[in-house]
């Protein structure tokens, strides 16, 4: 028996899937065969919100997602951006989606589900690695990535999520998206989502700001359009900066532009595409994640599409005679990185020369996570993950890697970095001072003694 309020979790859902027809009330899912492992327990993949089990009915395919918390508006998002694709069917990049208010009963109770078609492909992680050694491929999925989103800007829509787990690619290259909980469309502008995008995708200050509109994929848009091209030319940056959660670039990396060594990486790129869109990637950061442009517009115009960030928002290191753009000088190298969300502050005074050079933080390596619609990841409740996958199916975390509302945002990364400025504070003034108040006193003291003695 559920508490009030209380959502069934992952083993309860499974129960409840494995009993039969009587738990549905859905024709597709009263007829439908379910994916079951060899013990026969149900396939099923768990996250932070949802466990999802894999079934087939009339021969077609899907994912049931069983929500295990409230999501807000969910019946009236998933109608509305139902009804927007259909007016759209350009976009057929989404799969059909559709909110069942009495999808499954756990007891004697009926919980709301979300059945969509099951996506064939892998996920642009997977796809990436398996296409390193296939440099025209990754710029043809980059190619395909812009134009994808151009037509989403065009069909007034926006996923809200992009992130390596939500992007699919088919054998011919095509890209498809998944998790439809964050979707904008015109119809929902007035209902936020209960998440705020994988914070290895999204602008430093998505969360605390709580931007969500028509152009909130633009930032996620550029941070998987420029990582896909970098690759494409340098491999190695796969071996170096991927770590599982992200593509190459990281929270750290967005949060602190050009003090982390992916930066100068990507400066250096052989790709001049990748060079020319360093720049604008770093005064997006430092900038407000509100945006007036689609991905494809930002891309055209890159050196008018951004305004410059504001000097109380975020300061970039001037440079020294000689320096390259991505090497902060040591005449104004910033203070220890703080909130994401207060930018960067430059300090009062210059350092020493003789600071310690400027030491860039590296990247925290997340942890390793599932993807709720992928194949490939699925774990059943009787046996372990696959050799690779890391962890157990209900400890996996949110399986889209998201940071909800109240989750650790990129800040919580920066407080355990070490400054990138590594400088050491001038001292010699105040010592002076104090060995001249030291002999002051004891002058005084030697004098009430004499006063004393005589």
């Amino acid at each position: 028996m559920l508490g009030a309020g209380v959502w069934p979790n992952g083993g309860q859902f499974e129960a409840a899937v494995s009993t039969g027809a009587e738990v549905f009330t859905d024709p597709r899912l009263r007829t439908a065969r379910f994916e079951r492992d060899a013990f026969g327990a149900p396939v099923q993949v768990t996250g932070e919100s949802a466990v999802v089990f894999f079934g087939a009915a009339t021969g077609s395919a899907f994912a049931l997602r069983c929500p295990t918390r409230p999501l807000t508006g969910g019946a009236e998002r998933y109608a509305a951006v139902t009804n927007h694709l259909r007016r759209h069917r350009v976009l057929s990049a989404f799969p059909k989606a559709e909110w069942v208010a009495q999808g499954v009963r756990v007891g004697e109770k009926w919980w709301p589900v979300v059945v969509m078609d099951q996506v064939q492909g892998t996920t642009l992680r997977t796809y990436v690695r398996q296409h390193l050694a296939s440099p025209e491929a990754l710029r043809d999925l980059a190619a395909g990535w812009k134009l994808l989103l151009g037509e989403m800007s065009k069909a007034e829509i926006a996923h809200g999520d992009l992130q390596h787990g939500n992007v699919f690619v088919t054998e011919q290259g095509s890209v498809r998206l998944v998790d439809l909980d964050s979707v904008w469309v015109p119809a929902v502008a007035h209902l936020p989502p209960d998440e705020h995008g994988h914070r290895h995708y999204q602008h430093p200050r998505r969360q605390s700001t709580g931007y969500w509109d028509r152009r909130v994929d633009t930032f996620p848009g550029l941070v998987i359009y420029l990582s896909v091209l970098a690759v494409a030319a340098d491999p190695a940056l796969w071996e170096e900066f991927h770590r599982d959660e992200n593509l190459i670039l990281s929270a750290s990396d967005l949060a602190q532009p050009d003090h982390t060594p992916i930066w100068s990486r990507l400066a250096a790129s052989r790709d001049g595409e990748v060079r020319r869109l360093v720049p604008l990637l770093r005064r997006f950061c430092l900038g407000p994640p509100a945006v007036d442009v689609d991905l494809p517009t930002l891309l055209r115009d890159a050196d008018s599409a951004l305004p410059d960030a504001p000097v109380s928002e975020a300061v970039a290191p001037s440079l020294g005679a000689g320096s390259s753009w991505w090497e902060p000088s040591q005449a104004s190298v910033p203070t220890k990185p703080i909130d994401p969300s207060q930018g960067w502050a430059t300090p009062p005074t210059p350092p020493s020369p003789s600071g310690a050079p400027a030491t860039p933080g590296t990247p925290a390596t997340p942890a390793a996570g599932r993807n709720l619609w992928d194949a490939t990841t699925r774990t059943s409740p009787n046996t372990g993950p696959s050799a690779g996958q890391g962890g157990t199916a209900a400890g996996a975390g949110d399986a889209s890697g998201s940071s909800r509302a109240g989750a650790t945002s990129a800040a919580g990364d920066g407080a355990r970095r070490a400054s990138p400025s590594g400088s050491v504070p001038n001292r010699g003034s105040g010592s002076r001072t104090a060995a001249l108040v030291l002999a002051a006193l004891a002058i005084l003291a030697l004098i009430l003694i004499i006063l004393t003695v005589g």
